[in-house]
């Protein structure tokens, strides 16, 4: 092979480098993949193959030899059917405008080019489970010997020449050059396909953190600095961004540095925990935040993303509500008369007086104990009577005077008042949930505090249907198991204009020195909180049920 004709080749490789301009070119105008851009990326090539068909090697008058081929598969391997079928328009006008000897044998080559590096793209490609560099050597392999079977169209005079002259090049290093190119476009594609994600990932970051309305601060969790603060932190606290971003979370949250690295350090592992802090702001008044503390990557450093909410009004309205249930508590304990409640035939609960009166050193002694073992054995018949006639027949039970045992065996007379029965229904075989334990008895005090003024409202004496009932059964919501529990009286009930109303803070349908309208406020909080579900179910007059959907799981991670 001539020295010319490694030359002409050598030009024509030099020119096939412009492709790797145009793919970066398509990026960075971000219209690769519209129909614009495929357009104008086939135009482009196509000025490229015309740019290549001008310096081609001449074997005889009209017989050009040039690296078409390896631009235009490559084209179409690398940038699809649309933009490869333009260029390949192109390259055949130009060809025919040429003329010549070899016009018919130029042709067939552009169309066996195009046409293999579609076929290889979409149907052999990814059926090949070779590394990438051997699939693309496979094609042009065969695409340069589909050349050299299209010298066949020349004269004879002509072939044995050609060959003579193009075998060597085209059978081995036109292939190793539709590698080089063809690499060159995917890594240089894989390259700005990564840039484009993290340009994307990090205009979502932007968005997210400074258009938030939570508060959120980004920690280093080596020493505690403050690196980015969001504009909603900065509305919250007082300060400005720069001056947020010299602080250290130590200057917010007054907590001793040890305990503080503890208690943010430990949810660098993804959970769904949350804490409720107290913090400094500028003025000077301390706020109330539930924290959610998580990790982030960020420019190959790990740190601590915290997310906060403002929660001093429902930090307040809890500590009023805990004041008002501590007021009740207080009381009962205190009063005078002996007051007990019994789960099924046991002692549930007993304040002062009732241990006293059965001769108790303490709660403790009575709680699980049978109530019948208290009562004289003569008054067993009345007490069976009056359960049936409460819990069966619905009849009305007044006052009675009964003997009552105490501990020590000696006999006490007392008159039993049993205002409200308590009805509880629980299935059985009930799953274990995740929760806040005193949060849901929190939940569950006041659902029943609500129910049994609302039957003291209606019967302030004894009635058949002074009775409050609690059902607690499981469910299946989208096949995952929740549980759900009703609290239920036939009192006053709830007028239906205002059971959209009940939620919200301080309204209350009972008066300013018996409610503070907090209760269910907080309640619809903390099922909420808790990924459940609070409702009513009411008619005015009638009845109202309140429930409480839970589910078994909410995901969070409990220690």
């Amino acid at each position: 092979m001539s020295g010319p004709i490694l030359l002409g080749l050598a030009n024509n490789a030099a020119i096939m480098m412009s492709l790797a301009v145009i793919y970066q070119i398509s990026y960075l105008t971000r219209f690769r993949e519209t129909q614009r851009g495929k357009l104008i990326n086939g135009f482009l090539i196509g000025f490229i193959v015309t740019i290549v068909m001008s310096f081609p090697v001449n074997i005889a008058e009209g017989v050009l030899f040039d690296t078409r081929t390896i631009i235009l598969s490559t084209a179409a391997f690398t940038f699809g059917a649309v933009p490869a079928a333009i260029a390949s328009g192109i390259a055949i006008a130009y060809r025919i405008f040429i003329g010549g000897t070899g016009t018919a044998m130029g042709i067939l080559i552009i169309l066996s080019s195009f046409t293999i590096g579609i076929l290889w793209r979409r149907y052999i490609s990814h059926r090949i489970s070779i590394p990438m560099f051997l699939n693309v050597y496979l094609l042009g392999i065969t695409v340069h010997l589909s050349m050299l079977a299209c010298i066949l169209l020349l004269p004879r005079v002509l072939r044995f020449q050609v060959l003579k002259d193009f075998i060597f090049p085209v059978v081995l290093i036109f292939p190793l050059v539709t590698v080089f190119l063809t690499m060159l476009l995917l890594r240089q594609k894989e390259r700005e396909e990564y840039l484009l994600q993290l340009e994307e990932a990090q205009a979502r970051y932007k968005s997210l953190f400074y258009h938030n309305s939570s508060i959120i601060l980004l920690i280093d969790p080596e020493n505690g600095s403050i690196l980015e603060a969001n504009p909603a932190a900065c509305r919250f606290y007082g300060w400005s961004e720069d001056k947020l971003k010299s602080m250290k979370i130590s200057d917010i949250d007054p907590i001793p540095v040890k305990h503080l690295f503890e208690k943010y350090g430990d949810a660098l592992p993804e959970s769904q925990i949350s804490f409720v802090s107290k913090h400094r702001r500028a003025a000077g008044e301390p706020a109330d935040v539930e924290v959610f503390p998580g990790s982030i990557d960020l420019a190959g450093k790990k740190l601590l993303c915290v997310i906060m909410h403002d929660v001093s009004s429902r930090v307040a309205a809890e500590k009023r509500l805990l004041e008002s249930e501590s007021r009740f508590r207080q009381l009962v304990e205190g009063a005078p008369e002996a007051i007990y409640i019994r789960a099924g035939n046991r002692f549930a609960f007993l304040n002062p007086a009732a241990v006293s009166l059965f001769g108790a050193q303490s709660a403790e002694q009575l709680i699980g104990a049978q109530v019948f073992e208290r009562y004289h054995p003569d008054y067993l018949p009345i007490i069976q009577k009056r359960i049936g006639l409460l819990s069966k027949d619905s009849k009305v039970m007044q006052p009675v005077e009964l003997i009552f045992l105490r501990l020590d065996g000696s006999s006490v007379w007392v008159e039993v008042v049993s205002m409200i029965l308590f009805d509880v229904q629980m299935e059985e075989g009930l799953p274990d949930i995740k929760c806040r334990s005193q949060q849901i008895q929190q939940v569950l005090m006041n659902l029943l505090t609500n129910s049994r003024d609302a039957l003291n409202e209606k019967y302030p004496g004894c009635h058949k249907n002074k009775i409050m009932n609690l059902t607690c059964r499981r469910m299946e919501k989208d096949g995952k198991p929740w549980i759900r529990t009703v609290v239920e009286d036939h009192g006053v009930g709830i007028p239906k204009e205002i059971q959209g109303k009940i939620f919200e803070p301080f309204f209350s349908t009972k008066p300013k020195d018996i409610g503070t309208g907090l209760g269910l406020s907080i309640s619809f909080g903390i099922i909420r909180d808790h990924q459940g579900v609070l409702r009513i179910d009411s008619r005015e007059g009638r009845y109202t049920k309140m429930i409480l959907d839970l589910p078994a799981d909410n995901g969070w991670t409990l220690e």
